[in-house]
């Protein structure tokens, strides 16, 4: 049962009071009468005589006829219906401490005039940081309202008046950007439009109440983008990387290192102008299950910044809208996004005191296989000409038990799709008709600037990780392939122990687990899996079916890379493509799926839109465990969902204007500790590497000495310093060989840059004064200069590869045995060029580079 309006009897005559309504009005009258009869020295008295008055009231209610208790028939009566009840009921309750509340307090709304006075005389907190760690606190700890309202009636009984006395006044204070209720025609899912006073549909002339359709749930939600824009542009930290760019960087650039190297990018500079403070956007959608006894999903409608760097991109994701039911209509559900992103592309928008414009340009769609096929409107994978990028019908193969199943076998020649004929398509197609695959026009057509073929992503979280490399797991491990020569599922055990020798780095959050749970693996593992499965599997699987799958490994690996060239490309689609035509003859047409059918896609996706990573499914779906964290109950959850994620954003401009240098040494430590930013204890830092914990003082020994002296071209005037175990550098953490509080990962084998050695594992960030000749009590307060150097044990590396491609002579030089040296090297910490994952085979170490600086989930 959905609220009414609220208050509704106080206007409407017709509308009676609700009884927990009068029953709270009725008792603080009883209050009152209590406290004016007999003053403040009958505190017994009055007591017994509010008792009293509380079961008099009671028994009024219970008399009443419309409360028939006794006669309740239980079992007569729908599950959800009692549950919507009982939520109202709720929700009337609370509305009825709502009402207490607001009578008990004097709250001063105008918080932006007073917000700098102390919570309290004499607090160094002020109300304005108060309400800030309210909120913190309330979202941390996902507080439903009923637990907000008794906690802000706790505090103003403990500090009178200190906090505002209601809910609803709380959330007003913050002054949230309005979210947008578009409408649509229950009857035939025709659009109507935001905040509609339309009385009838005109496709179909069913009549429309906008109350009516609130109730049925005949709407979505909509977050305009240019105030989320506008949001992110007001944090200094990312204002830097979205204002005045070196676009000439980006068109000149060799290689692919980001969407913003990319083909398409290129073509916005030259064919629309793209300015240096224009903005590009990656927009994804997909549906979240909310409910496991209801078929009931989110549809969040998200977005990235193509511009800011990787670490900031994934932490400031854009939620656009949001629809909530059964799977949207998405020429109606994208049809703001599609109107604003026509507008901000054509006119752009001026923020503070810019003179010149900024455009927003919807470049590239990220989004699964169904997902792009409804945003597209046209038929998925297993339809007639299911592929998004060409024209391949695909080979049907009979089913008993459904429909056909379509594989996609290799055949030349392939007729490659483009935006032009997709548009022709869609003219001429109907929904009962569709033209190559397309049913009818998409709203995402309108998009100006937005190619729907070669802006439309592959993505390898799905198609790969969860797709091929799934795939070809369950065949080598499936029983019901054990007559196969592919079949390895008697040597599961050797397998894992393989496993349990696998040293990941931190990067990779879950360390490897037996292959017999692979299926409760997640995308994250799998993608792990492809780095470290060519050792894992080497004298396990027999050697043409190894041979074979390297070329899917050697192709994914190089399609990772943050700075990849177009030989590299080219490559990776020879040993893809390879791959493919051989799938059909190693593992029969039944092996032949859609996903594998991706992977001759992946070399033209990477070339127009940029590396795997930067346009994979990984950001979303973790924002999608964050949305669907952010409602409680079963009440109106996608403007609970909506509000919830417009408080978190507004948290980091409420920081920025209550909290500064002069707050509180308390305030910043807690709200730190809320917002998951908290600092470390200890740490020292420098221009490019903090170090973490208290450090321990050592005494230089000659290797040390020997290598540093190499890295300074001088002799050292000290000999100690201060070493620690642990540090981060260009926002990455990095150990000591002898930090061994980590059990599953470690963060100390890396690949470096030096013109002896290729890597090395760390042995310590050392802190020192090379130069200092004062004694010892002076050295920690002088001003000579500190210098942070790592100290490694460099490695040497066997040139032999573990595998090789005859035809296209490439290798799997992202594998590379290494062996320990009794060197000790110094280097400055910006040389560390990345983490490597430790693998072992036998009695031999191999050191696995990681392909980019994994931090998008």
């Amino acid at each position: 049962m959905s609220r009414g309006p609220y208050k509704q009897y106080e206007y409407d005559p017709t509308v009676s009071v609700p009884k927990t309504t009068s029953y709270n009005k009725r008792k603080r009258s009883c209050k009152e009468d209590v406290a004016t009869e007999n003053g403040s020295t009958c505190d017994n008295i009055g007591r017994t005589n509010m008792r009293f008055c509380e079961r008099a009231l009671l028994n009024d209610i219970e008399n009443e006829e419309n409360f028939e208790v006794a006669g309740f028939q239980i079992e007569n009566v729908n599950e959800d219906q009692l549950v919507d009840e009982v939520e109202s009921e709720d929700e009337t309750i609370d509305a009825g401490m709502d009402d207490i509340r607001e009578e008990r307090g004097s709250w001063n709304e105008q918080i932006s005039e007073d917000g700098n006075d102390p919570f309290y005389p004499g607090s160094s907190v002020t109300k304005a940081q108060s309400l800030l760690l309210i909120l913190c606190f309330v979202l941390r700890h996902k507080l439903t309202d009923v637990a907000l309202g008794d906690l802000l009636l706790l505090l103003n009984t403990l500090f009178p008046n200190s906090v505002p006395p209601t809910k609803h006044r709380f959330y007003k204070s913050f002054q949230l950007d309005q979210s947008e209720k578009h409408f649509y025609c229950s009857t035939c899912s025709s659009y109507l439009g935001k905040d509609t006073a339309i009385t009838i549909c005109k496709a179909c002339n069913s009549p429309f109440n906008e109350v009516d359709g609130v109730k049925r749930g005949d709407y979505f939600v909509y977050i305009p983008l240019q105030k989320q824009i506008e949001t992110i542009l007001s944090n200094a930290k990312l204002h830097q990387h979205l204002s005045n760019r070196n676009l000439e960087l980006s068109f000149n650039s060799s290689v692919v290192s980001d969407v913003t190297t990319s083909a398409l990018y290129k073509e916005l500079i030259t064919e629309h102008n793209l300015s240096s403070n224009d903005i590009s956007l990656t927009w994804n959608t997909d549906g979240i299950p909310v409910f496991n006894s209801s078929n009931f999903s989110i549809w969040p409608l998200q977005a990235s910044v193509n511009e800011l760097p990787s670490h900031l991109r994934n932490k400031n994701i854009l939620l656009l809208g949001l629809w909530f039911g059964k799977k949207p209509n998405m020429n109606v559900f994208l049809v703001p996004f599609a109107e604003e992103c026509t507008r901000l592309e054509t006119e752009g928008f001026l923020f503070g005191n810019e003179i010149q414009p900024r455009r927003v340009f919807a470049l590239l769609l990220c989004a699964d296989s169904p997902a792009r096929a409804i945003v597209r409107n046209v038929k998925q994978f297993n339809g007639e000409h299911g592929c998004d990028w060409c024209e391949f019908e695909g080979v049907p193969v009979p089913n008993n038990n459904g429909p056909p199943v379509r594989y996609y076998p290799h055949r030349m020649p392939v007729v490659m799709r483009s935006a032009r004929k997709q548009a022709a398509y869609a003219l001429q197609a109907t929904a009962a008709k569709p033209v190559k695959g397309v049913k009818g026009i998409s709203v995402a057509d309108l998009l100006p600037s937005f190619d729907t073929v070669r802006g439309t992503v592959t993505d390898y979280m799905h198609s790969v990780c969860q797709g091929v490399m799934r795939q070809m797991v369950d065949l080598w491990f499936d029983t019901r392939n054990h007559g196969e020569s592919y079949y390895i599922g008697r040597k599961v055990k050797l397998v894992d122990e393989r496993l349990q020798l696998v040293s990941p780095p931190s990067e990779i959050h879950r360390s490897p687990r037996s292959i017999s749970q692979r299926h409760f693996w997640k995308a994250s593992e799998w993608r792990a899996f492809i780095l470290y499965s060519l050792t894992v599997l080497h004298g396990i699987l027999p050697s043409r079916f190894l041979s074979h799958y390297f070329l899917f490994v050697y192709g994914i690996y190089t399609l990772l890379g943050d700075s990849i060239s177009t030989s590299s490309i080219c490559l990776s689609e020879l040993c893809l493509t390879k791959f493919v035509i051989k799938l059909e003859e190693l593992y029969g047409l039944s092996s032949c799926k859609f996903n594998a059918h991706c992977l001759t896609h992946l070399a033209h996706c990477v070339k127009d839109c940029g590396p795997l990573w930067a346009t994979s499914a990984f950001t979303f779906e973790s924002h999608n465990h964050v949305l669907i964290n952010l409602f409680n109950g079963t009440q109106s959850v996608p403007q609970q969902i909506v509000d919830t994620f417009l408080l978190k954003n507004k948290v980091a401009s409420l920081t920025q204007s209550c909290v500064d240098a002069d707050s509180s040494s308390c305030v910043k430590e807690v709200l730190s500790k809320l917002t998951d930013n908290a600092r470390f204890v200890h740490s020292n830092s420098g221009a490019e590497v903090t170090a973490l914990g208290c450090g321990t003082l050592v005494t230089l020994d000659a290797r040390m000495i020997v290598a540093l002296e190499d890295l300074l071209g001088q002799t050292l005037n000290t000999r100690c310093g201060k070493m620690y175990d642990r540090f981060l550098c260009n926002h990455q953490l990095y150990s000591s060989v002898s930090y061994t509080r980590s059990k599953q990962h470690t963060n100390h084998h890396v690949s470096i840059q030096h013109p002896t050695f290729k890597y090395g594992s760390i042995l310590g960030l050392l802190v020192f004064k090379p130069l200092c000749r004062c004694t010892i009590e002076i050295s920690q307060y002088c001003n000579c200069t500190l210098y942070n150097v790592v100290l490694l044990k460099p490695m040497h590396a066997n040139a032999k590869m573990l595998f090789r491609d005859v035809d296209f002579k490439v290798t799997s030089y992202f594998i590379v045995e290494v062996k320990e040296t009794d060197n000790t090297i110094a280097m400055y910490p910006s040389k560390i060029e990345r983490k490597c994952i430790c693998l072992r085979l036998e009695d031999k170490t191999y050191f696995c580079p990681l392909p980019y600086r994994i931090n998008d989930d």
